[in-house]
């Protein structure tokens, strides 16, 4: 059997996977210690890395199963566990907070699982990360925990449906830009993050329905 060290297996893009696990690990760090809004900032931040892991692989071509492999568990702590501990805290450690960011917490690692069973060149139910992005937003939005809770039920099921979604461009520059402006929304002090987070869960939410009625035919 031909063994490698570690560092044989990780090339240029496992990095950015890589930053994005840790920055996961720190975003949980702050949400132990109470800050729970630079917490949900930081995450944005994962976004913008996980998204430019993938534009690199894209572009050198080199999506081999370790690199595939260690994308999807970073994208677990990143956008699974940390948005799902950010919906818990919001409403006070509740019982049915905890009941619901479990589910949410299992249909990711369910989707996950899928996307690389699967291998497919779509995606197959709402990616993770697109669900990460509406638990934050919907966090900085400080909406009611109930409403908060339907829409988190509701992204979960997302996760395990079976509607396709067509992968980014081969160079990937699209994911990337669209990264980019949730670094920029990380970066907008309180108070005014609410009104900007509101009016992007209805754009994004307009957008998203969009997509689904003109290549599904709903």
């Amino acid at each position: 059997m031909n063994k490698k060290v570690i560092f044989d297996f990780v090339s240029l893009p496992d990095i950015f996977s890589i930053a994005n696990g840790v920055l996961g690990f720190i975003s949980l760090y702050y949400i132990l210690i109470g800050n729970i809004l630079l917490s949900s900032r930081i995450v944005f931040l994962c976004i913008f890395f996980d998204s430019f892991d993938g534009f690199l692989a894209r572009r050198n071509d080199s999506c081999a199963d370790f690199g595939k492999s260690l994308d999807s568990l970073s994208d677990i702590i990143s956008f699974g566990i940390v948005p799902s501990f950010i919906f818990i805290s919001y409403g006070n450690n509740n019982i049915l907070g905890l009941v619901v960011g479990a589910i949410y917490l299992i249909f990711g690692l369910l989707r996950l699982s899928r996307f690389n069973a699967i291998n497919s060149e779509e995606y197959y139910g709402l990616p993770i990360t697109i669900g990460a992005i509406f638990v934050i937003l919907i966090f900085f939005a400080e909406m009611e925990f109930y409403i908060y809770l339907i829409l988190v039920l509701l992204t979960s099921i997302l996760f395990i449906s079976n509607f396709k979604i067509k992968r980014p461009s081969k160079n990937g520059k699209t994911l990337v830009l669209f990264s980019t402006i949730f670094v920029i929304v990380s970066l907008i002090p309180y108070p005014e993050i609410i009104i900007v987070s509101r009016l992007l869960i209805i754009i994004l939410s307009s957008l998203f329905l969009i997509y689904l009625f003109k290549v599904h035919r709903f």
